[in-house]
């Protein structure tokens, strides 16, 4: 019997240390750094957490959602904001919330323009960001009518449905997806990181009703659509995959789900002019949770380039990958031409960078 105890013991213990390896596997542990970038990047300062940054169709105008994160961790929230940079060089960073009270939190904005040039800018808001624990809060997406140098407030948004958003992408002037990076229930969300439970999903609000439309991934991340609005894109963060959706551009509907293996952990996705996908990645995801807490810990920024295939699949080129001492965690890269801008989930400031 104790020999029985002891094949027990042995097993479990070969269980766990299997477990924790393939962990650290697949979080990118051993993965080796080698920084690379053809081309020039320059930081942007005073602005802390620009988690998201995407740039208007004329390819000019960029704006960024802002929030100091650390300081939420902490427990001492102070406002975010959503800032302007102009690409000409010709006015400076702006912010376009200075009103902005203590429930402002934003996290990923979509911008919609019509051939007319009207504009809406759509973001996701954690009202109880650092009050309340994740999930908990208050979750909304507020809408505002986009002008190059000035957005207004339209409306705010919220459904049950809506509980850890992440990422929204505009389908029209009030219809848009967003993503639930973790799943339902706070208890079992405790597991969804660490034995990467495929229990996030997507939800689609068609101006009227809000609805699930995927759901099965394992933390839904950045989402974004083709030119012709017939694809949808999504970053499954754990699966490590870009995953693409056929979409139905008159009712919403997803379907035909086909899965790119991107080796990293994918965050935001921007698509440039030429259709192409810009997506920020963390490739080592435990030094991303340790720089959460501690700045002198940086984690590696990477930003990967896909050329989207017509079955799904694309190639993929990392074109950006820094160690994290000239910026850490980047969570997006978004295009105009040769510019590129990258984003990150805590730093004081961001990059723009000239590629060759």
């Amino acid at each position: 019997m104790k020999r029985g105890i002891i094949i027990g013991i042995v097993v479990v213990l070969l269980f766990v240390a299997g477990f924790v390896l393939d962990t650290l596997y697949v979080s990118g542990a051993f993965k080796k750094i080698e920084p690379h970038f053809a081309g020039t990047c320059k930081s942007i300062g005073g602005v802390v957490g620009t988690e998201s940054i995407t740039i208007a169709p004329d390819g000019r105008h960029a704006l960024a959602s802002a929030d100091d994160r650390r300081s939420a961790l902490a427990g001492h929230p102070v406002p975010g904001a959503i800032w302007a940079y102009d690409l000409s060089g010709e006015t400076p960073l702006t912010n376009l919330t200075p009103d902005a009270t203590d429930e402002f939190h934003p996290h990923g904005i979509g911008l919609w323009v019509s051939p007319s040039g009207e504009g809406r800018l759509f973001v996701i808001n954690h009202r109880d960001e650092g009050r309340k624990p994740p999930g908990e809060g208050r979750q909304t997406i507020e809408i505002y009518d986009w002008k190059p140098d000035a957005i207004t407030h339209l409306q705010t948004l919220s459904d049950p449905l809506v509980i850890t958003p992440n990422a929204v992408i505009p389908t029209g002037p009030e219809s848009f997806y967003v993503s639930n990076d973790h799943g339902p229930n706070g208890f079992l969300r405790n597991f969804d990181d660490f034995l990467a439970l495929p229990r996030a999903n997507v939800i689609y609000y068609d101006g009227k009703h809000f609805q699930v439309a995927v759901s099965g991934i394992a933390l839904a991340n950045g989402v974004n659509l083709s030119a012709d609005g017939k694809q949808f894109y999504l970053a499954s963060t754990l699966g490590q995959e870009l995953l693409t959706y056929d979409r139905d551009p008159v009712s919403g509907a997803l379907a035909n789900r086909r899965v790119l293996p991107l080796g990293t952990a994918p965050d935001n996705i921007e698509r440039a002019a030429d259709g192409t996908l810009w997506i920020g990645a963390h490739p080592q995801l435990l030094k991303l949770l340790a720089y959460a807490g501690n700045p002198a810990s940086p984690a590696p920024a990477q930003v990967l380039k896909v050329t989207p295939g017509t079955d799904g699949g694309g190639k993929i080129e990392e074109i950006y990958l820094g160690a994290g001492q000239e910026l850490g965690a980047a969570s997006g890269g978004a295009v105009s031409g040769e510019r590129l801008l990258i984003a990150t989930v805590f730093d004081d400031h961001f990059l723009d960078c000239t590629m060759k």
